[in-house]
């Protein structure tokens, strides 16, 4: 599998998740907006900017992604549920990184 197909793997695999902690609202009132409104938008444009072959708009993507997570972090870090989203999109990221290299 080809490093932008394992980032659009991984994207989906990390909005899927989301989509469904968004579905059963387990995540509460103050971050359920931002799942619904800020992530999955922004997973939506990265698995499109690897589609066009714009691997460095994604690579920004995916740290602007990350950004939104460290913010929705409390006191006592990400969210459990949230972990996953974090796990895919690194993966994601970590995978266009090697394209860069390679």
């Amino acid at each position: 599998m080809s490093e932008p197909a394992t980032a659009r793997a991984a994207w989906t695999q990390a909005r899927g998740t989301a989509a469904a902690l968004a579905a059963t609202d387990r995540l509460g009132p103050e971050l359920q907006p931002v799942l619904e409104h800020g992530l999955i938008p922004q997973l939506d444009a990265a698995v499109a900017d690897l589609d066009d072959g714009l691997l460095d708009v994604a690579v920004v993507s995916a740290g602007t992604m990350l950004a939104v997570l460290d913010a929705m972090a409390g006191p006592l870090g990400l969210p459990p549920a949230l972990r996953p989203v974090r796990e895919d999109i690194l993966r994601g990221r970590a995978a266009l990184r090697t394209e860069e290299r390679g």
